[in-house]
């Protein structure tokens, strides 16, 4: 097999690949088998004619055009690593020459890894900030977790600062009705912030039966931007006024949550506090440490067929979450004010910075030999298996090759993680 690679822009290469006819004889023989038992030859059982029988059947470039199938396949993963090259996404395949009798021969188009030049991460540092849990932050967790075992009664009355309203909401902007903005038996919890400045105070004193209008202007982070920062007008109707009671906050209501005192359940509220805040800072000063290697490092030019594929996941996971907030995804567009192709164009650094942080990891793994063995693999997918044994067709899906490489790259990004955090991280 000879082989020749030119680079020919960018991050786009050319490998030119030729087979001898003794080196197709092979492929020619199985597209033979393969013919054959597709296409039966009377005469013969499936996949058992001669060559020349389905060479007269079928024709020599019928013959020859499935082998060459058969040819790519297996010779232009050796071709990338004969020459070394490290590609991403699928070949563009050209024939550059099949005749019987004469040498194969075709090119790849590939896409090249850009190269990374790691910065002096010995240089680089992030500060740990110190986790501090105060006394209010446990009298609001008590507070929470007495609201969500408060009884609710209705009352004739108006409402007053611990009530629940429900409400039926109508809003327009400039007399326009805003998409999504009409809500029935909306609940609305008085001594709870709302998202929108000022409703709370608009329904003191209301009673079931009242209809108000009036106008909030939403804030100017609001994730809708057509109606961030601007006012909007409510026309709203009380369906119900309920008195919330909240238990008292003793031993008794400690005990319901598995706890003898209310001491022992400020210690564990304290304790999960901490935890979380723990986690929360971890994944902050892990993003920083990354974020540092990134801006110490350069890149060659970024493909953009890494770009578009980051661009289409990162799509994917937006979807994904409007879903999960009860939004249609035309809808989201719609109150963006963007097209899809917009909102791509708009994600793209976003995009390059994901894959910079990836080729970053990738490269810190490669320099310094930091892999998953097959000990950790074998833990980690033993892990699974316990965690998904009801499930026949996960199980089946984590003993595969496929699911054993993305455990092995998960394990090392984890690791290296861990590495660039006992650099960096102070």
């Amino acid at each position: 097999m000879n082989i020749s690679y030119k680079l020919l822009q960018k991050s786009t290469g050319e490998l030119t690949i030729e087979l001898s006819v003794e080196e197709m004889k092979p492929f020619i023989d199985k597209a033979a088998v393969q013919l054959s038992t597709l296409k039966p030859i009377e005469g013969f059982r499936p996949g058992k004619a001669p060559l020349d029988v389905v060479t007269k059947k079928y024709g020599d470039m019928a013959l020859l055009e499935a082998a060459a199938e058969e040819a790519v396949k297996s010779t232009f993963p050796k071709a990338v690593a004969e020459q070394k090259l490290l590609t991403i996404g699928s070949p563009s395949i050209g024939v550059q020459k099949m005749a019987p009798g004469n040498p194969f021969v075709y090119t790849a188009l590939v896409t090249i890894l850009p190269e990374v030049k790691l910065g002096d991460i010995t240089k680089l540092s992030v500060s740990k900030k110190e986790i501090s849990i105060k006394d209010e932050d446990v009298a609001r967790a008590v507070k929470d977790l007495r609201m969500m075992r408060a009884t609710e009664a209705v009352v004739a009355r108006a409402a007053e600062g611990k009530d629940k309203v429900v409400i039926d909401m109508d809003m327009s902007l400039d007399n326009v009705p805003l998409e999504g903005g009409q809500t029935k038996g909306h609940q609305v919890y008085m001594d709870e912030p709302y998202y929108i400045p000022g409703l709370t105070d608009a329904l003191l004193g209301l009673k079931k039966g009242d209809k108000k209008k009036f106008t909030l202007t939403f804030p100017k982070d609001h994730y809708q931007k057509n109606v961030a920062g601007k006012p909007v007008d409510f026309n709203i109707s009380v369906v119900d006024v309920f008195e919330r009671t909240l238990p008292e906050y003793n031993d008794a209501f400690a005990v319901t949550l598995g706890q003898k005192t209310t001491a022992e359940l400020d210690k564990l509220i304290r304790e999960n506090l901490i935890a979380e805040a723990q986690q929360k800072e971890d994944q902050r000063v892990e993003i920083a440490a990354l974020e540092e290697v990134v801006k110490a490092s350069k890149f060659g030019d970024i493909p953009e067929l890494l770009v578009n594929e980051e661009v289409i996941r990162m799509i994917v996971e937006l979807k994904d979450g409007v879903t999960q907030r009860g939004m249609d995804w035309k809808q989201y567009l719609e109150q963006a004010k963007k097209t899809e192709m917009q909102l791509r164009l708009d994600l793209a650094p976003q995009a390059i910075q994901r894959i910079k942080v990836a080729l970053v990891v990738r490269q810190v793994s490669l320099e310094n030999s930091i892999e998953a063995n097959d000990t950790e693999i074998a833990a980690e997918t033993a892990r699974e298996t316990n965690l998904y044994s009801g499930d026949a067709e996960a199980q089946t899906q984590i003993r595969s090759e496929e699911y054993a490489d993305r455990v092995r790259v998960v394990l090392r990004n984890r690791k290296v993680v861990q590495f660039l955090k006992d650099k960096i991280v102070k």
